[in-house]
C-alpha cells in the first residue's frame, strides 16, 4: 500500500507499523494495529482524542487530530472506487478494547486464541446420515456458506483433499474434519455436528464416529488457522465433556453444554459458588505474599469460577490464574484490573494439580509474565480442582531463570508450541505404544543450527508435505507423531510447530561439560549435547521411567513425573 500523509507523520508512522493493516478496508484494525498504534502514542507522550479507532473511511477526526494517514492501495486492492482506509489516526483506543487487542496479539504470538471468541461462528446440527460423505455435507449446508457465494461441491472436494492426506479422527468417537478455502474471504465457520447413531467415518477399527466438529477456515482467516485449530483441539480434548455433548438432550442442550465449558455460563447457568475453605486459603496465601514480597500469586483449579475472586481483588501484584480450559468468568468475578489478571489455560487432563503448577510457572514466564531474576510466587492450588486447598512458594531457579530470559529477549519459541510437544511427549509417557513404553526426543526451535549436526537414521516420513500439513498444533496429526516416536532417533520441530524430520540423529561431537543428572541415558546426553551448540529446547521422553524432562543450554530446565498425584514441585 502507499501512504500519503497530511501532516508530514506517515514515515513515523510506517516506521512504526502503524500504517499497515492486514484486513480489507471493511474491516476494523488487526489487534496488531491497534497495539502498535496505541503504544506508538503512549510513547510519543501525546494526548489522544475521545474516540475509536477503526478502517474503513468512515473515522470521524475530532478537533485537534493532526496525523491522519491515507491508504491507497496499489494494483487494487481496496473494494470499490475511491475506496479510502484510514489507519493510525492519533484517535484513543478504549482500554477495554485496547486489552482484549493485546490479549489477542499476544495469543496469536503464542500460536492460539480465545475459544470463547469462537462461539460467534458456531453452528449446531444433528446428524441424521450414517455415511461420511452426506453428514459432511450436511455440515457444510448447515454452514450456510452458499449464501456467500461459496458452492458445497468445493467445500466437499477441500475437505476430501484434506482427508485424503491425513484422517482427522483425533479420538475414539470424534473427528475434527478441517479445510482452507482460498475462494471464500470469510474468516471461519464451525459446525459442531452430534449422531446417536454413529457415523461410518472409515476408522481402521471400524469404530463409529459421534461427534464431528468441522473447521472451515477463509483468507481473512489464514494467518489463524493453526491457532483456531489447536484452540478447538484443546477445547475438545476431554472424552467426559465429548460424551456430555453426544449424550445431550437436544441441540439446544448441547449449544448450553459447550456454553457451559467455556465458561461463558456457569453449571446450571449460574457461577459456582465458591467453597468456604478455598477463601480461607487465599487469605492466607495474600498475607504470605506480602509477607515474602512475591512477585505474583498463581491460583490453579480446573475453572476461574472456583477463584475467590473478592479476595483477591485488588491485589497488588499480578495474579496469574491457571486452568483446565478458558473462561471469561473472571470478568464478571473480579473488578481487578486486566493488566494485573492473567489466565493459563493448560488442558492436559492427566496432570496432577502440582504438575500443572509447574508447566504453569513454566508457561507465564514464556508469555513475559514474569522476570528472569529470581521471580517469586505464592501458588495456591485445589488438589481436587476445584477447593483450595495447599498453599506453595515457588522460585524459578537458575536454569528455568536462563529460559525465560532467552525467550524475553529473543523470542525463540511459541509456548504454545512447547505446550503442544508437552502434551505429547506425556501421552507418550502414561499410554505407550502399542502396550509398549516409548522413549523418543523432540528439539525444537533454532531449526537452520540444529540441522548442522543432524543425519536421517530412516528417510525422512515428513518430506514432501507442506508447512502446514505437518504442523505440531494440528490435532490429527498427533497420532502419526506418536507411530514415529517409535524409530530410533528424534524429531526436529522449528518453533512455529512444523515438524521438520523424524527419525533424525543428533551428532555434537564428545563434550565434557554436560550438566546431565546421574541415571539418564544416551538420548538424555544427546539433548543436553544439541541444545549446549543451539539456542534450541529438547524434550525427552524417557522409555524406562516414563519422566520427561526439557533441556536447554546443555542443562535439565524443567522435568514432569507421569506418575499422578505427584506433590512435589519444583524447577
Amino acid at each position: 500500500m502507499r501512504f500519503r500523509s497530511r501532516c508530514g507523520n506517515a514515515d513515523d508512522l510506517r516506521r512504526e507499523g502503524l500504517g499497515w493493516c492486514r484486513r480489507k478496508a471493511a474491516t476494523t484494525p488487526s489487534a496488531e494495529v491497534l497495539v502498535r498504534h496505541a503504544r506508538w502514542w503512549r510513547s510519543a507522550g501525546r494526548e489522544r482524542p475521545e474516540v475509536g479507532c477503526n478502517c474503513h473511511g468512515a473515522v470521524k477526526h475530532t478537533e485537534g487530530c493532526r496525523s491522519r494517514v491515507e491508504v491507497r492501495p496499489v494494483g487494487g486492492g481496496l473494494r470499490g472506487p475511491g475506496r479510502v482506509g484510514v489507519v493510525g489516526c492519533a484517535l484513543r483506543i478504549g482500554p477495554d478494547r485496547l486489552a482484549g487487542a493485546e490479549k489477542e496479539q499476544r495469543m496469536a504470538d503464542e500460536g492460539r486464541m480465545d475459544a470463547g471468541q469462537l462461539i460467534e461462528f458456531i453452528r449446531f446440527i444433528e446428524l441424521r446420515s450414517k455415511r461420511k460423505r452426506t453428514a459432511l455435507r450436511d455440515m457444510v449446508e448447515a454452514a450456510h456458506l452458499d449464501e456467500e457465494g461459496i458452492q458445497t461441491e468445493y467445500v466437499l472436494q477441500a475437505i476430501e483433499e484434506r482427508e485424503a492426506v491425513a484422517q482427522t479422527i483425533v479420538a475414539p468417537g470424534f473427528a475434527m474434519p478441517h479445510a482452507l478455502l482460498s475462494e471464500w474471504p470469510g474468516r471461519c465457520r464451525i459446525v459442531i455436528g452430534r449422531s446417536r447413531d454413529g457415523i461410518d467415518y472409515g476408522a481402521a477399527s471400524g469404530e463409529r464416529v459421534h461427534l464431528v466438529v468441522l473447521l472451515l477456515i477463509g483468507r481473512e482467516g489464514e494467518s489463524q488457522y493453526m491457532a483456531i485449530l489447536r484452540s478447538l483441539a484443546d477445547l475438545f480434548v476431554t472424552e467426559e465433556f465429548r460424551r456430555d455433548l453426544i449424550e445431550s438432550d437436544d441441540i439446544r442442550g448441547l449449544e448450553r453444554r459447550l456454553r457451559e465449558e467455556l465458561g461463558l455460563i456457569g453449571p446450571g447457568g449460574r457461577l459456582a459458588d465458591v467453597p468456604r475453605i478455598s477463601v480461607r486459603f487465599a487469605e492466607q496465601a495474600v498475607q504470605l505474599a506480602d509477607a515474602l514480597s512475591a512477585d505474583a500469586v498463581m491460583v490453579v483449579v480446573d475453572r476461574s469460577v472456583y477463584v475467590p475472586w473478592e479476595i483477591l481483588r485488588g491485589l497488588p501484584r499480578k495474579l496469574i490464574v491457571v486452568t483446565k480450559e478458558r473462561d471469561e468468568t473472571h470478568r464478571e468475578e473480579s473488578t481487578t484490573t486486566l493488566s494485573t489478571v492473567h489466565m493459563l489455560d493448560l488442558p492436559q487432563q492427566e496432570l496432577s494439580v502440582s504438575d500443572r503448577a509447574k508447566l504453569g510457572l513454566l508457561m507465564a514466564g514464556m508469555e513475559g509474565l514474569l522476570g528472569a531474576d529470581g521471580t517469586q510466587i505464592v501458588t495456591i492450588i485445589a488438589s481436587d480442582g476445584r477447593t483450595l486447598d495447599s498453599i506453595q512458594w515457588m522460585r524459578a531457579q537458575s536454569p528455568l531463570r536462563w529460559l525465560l530470559r532467552a525467550n524475553i529477549h529473543r523470542k525463540l519459541i511459541r509456548s504454545g508450541v512447547l505446550l503442544r510437544v508437552l502434551t505429547i511427549a506425556h501421552e507418550l509417557a502414561v499410554e505407550g505404544r502399542e502396550g509398549r513404553p516409548v522413549g523418543t526426543l523432540f528439539v525444537i526451535g533454532d531449526t537452520n543450527t540444529v540441522r548442522k549436526y543432524a543425519q536421517q537414521m530412516v528417510l525422512n516420513p515428513f518430506k514432501g508435505f507442506s508447512r502446514k500439513l505437518r504442523n505440531i498444533l494440528d490435532p490429527s496429526i498427533t497420532e502419526t507423531i506418536k507411530e514415529f516416536a517409535q524409530i530410533d532417533g528424534g524429531f526436529i520441530v522449528r518453533a512455529d510447530g512444523t515438524v521438520e524430520s523424524a527419525g533424525t540423529y543428533l551428532s555434537v561431537g564428545a563434550r565434557s561439560n554436560l550438566q546431565v543428572p546421574a541415571g539418564l541415558g544416551a538420548r538424555h546426553r544427546s539433548a543436553a549435547a544439541i541444545t549446549s551448540v543451539t539456542r534450541a529446547l529438547a524434550v525427552v521422553v524417557s522409555s524406562s521411567t516414563r519422566r520427561i524432562t526439557v533441556f536447554g543450554k546443555g542443562r535439565v530446565v524443567f522435568s514432569l513425573e507421569p506418575t499422578k498425584g505427584a506433590d512435589r514441585v519444583g524447577l
